[in-house]
């Protein structure tokens, strides 16, 4: 065997050695997945606006070429783009639900919530809010990020009040992820009717705050920062349920209240 450039001649075994190095170099990339680690805050707050109460979690998100998952403590999410499947799965029952996409709240509601609308005259209606990207601009954690702001009601009552701020500096594709976030949001009411206005905007939030406020005065804000970023190997099994996981729920945990102003939705499942 003889190299281009080189006068010599290569032993067998190193001709071996060599070819090996060179189809090595010819071979498709590793895959990899991008872990996001995120502190998640939720805070309950009194008539006058102190903290009544307070807890916080860790939470990951993993994002692949074509799926992305979402851990929310006790439940996951996972969204694979080319089967077209969203699953959501319930660790401590060790359950889970799949569904074909797309996928609508309508869809999951049971007859007697189905009912309580129609008797009320209310539907399942979408709060009415306004989306805007500002022109505010930080760095944060050394990350360009730009403030988008989400203000908007719900007939039944509650306010919300919504600050991300959205960088682009993400080396991935985020599409599998804002898939995740755009059924999620689906699933709820309180942002089905703007999130993928929110969506288009692009980026991913490294810090968020989501403040619900009901007619009587109750308040639940949910805040979440992004606290770590790192490549790990892709495992297909990451965006499948676990071999001892049944499908025996018959839906995804749902938001939804029929004529009970303080019934806010709950902030911990917020995307």
């Amino acid at each position: 065997m003889t190299i281009k450039g080189y006068r010599g001649r290569v032993s067998g075994r190193c001709a071996v050695a060599v070819a090996a190095v060179v189809l090595l170099g010819m071979a498709a990339p590793i895959k990899a997945d991008l872990r996001l680690e995120r502190m998640r805050t939720v805070e309950v707050l009194d008539r006058a606006g102190n903290v009544d109460s307070s807890r916080e979690r860790t939470e990951m998100v993993f994002i692949g070429e074509r799926s992305a998952r979402l851990d929310l403590g006790p439940g996951s999410v996972i969204v694979r783009m080319d089967d077209g499947i969203y699953l959501w799965l319930d660790h401590p029952a060790k359950a889970y639900v799949e569904v074909t996409l797309p996928l609508t709240l309508e869809s999951f509601l049971t007859d007697q919530e189905q009912q309580c609308f129609q008797q009320s005259s209310q539907s399942v209606v979408d709060v009415d809010a306004t989306v805007t990207l500002t022109d505010e601009r930080r760095v944060i954690d050394q990350r360009q990020a730009r403030k988008l702001r989400v203000a908007g009601r719900h007939p039944i009552g509650f306010q919300i009040e919504r600050e991300e701020w959205l960088t682009q500096s993400l080396s991935v594709d985020l599409a599998p992820y804002h898939q995740v976030l755009l059924y999620q949001g689906e699933l709820s009411p309180a942002s089905r009717g703007w999130k993928a206005e929110a969506l288009a905007a692009g980026g991913y939030a490294v810090e968020s705050t989501l403040t619900l406020r009901s007619r009587r005065g109750g308040v639940r804000v949910n805040k979440q920062r992004l606290v770590a970023v790192k490549e790990v190997p892709f495992e297909a099994s990451r965006y499948h349920p676990p071999a001892d996981y049944a499908p025996t729920l018959s839906r995804p945990p749902l938001d939804v209240a029929c004529g009970a102003p303080d019934d806010l939705p709950h902030p911990e499942r917020s995307p």
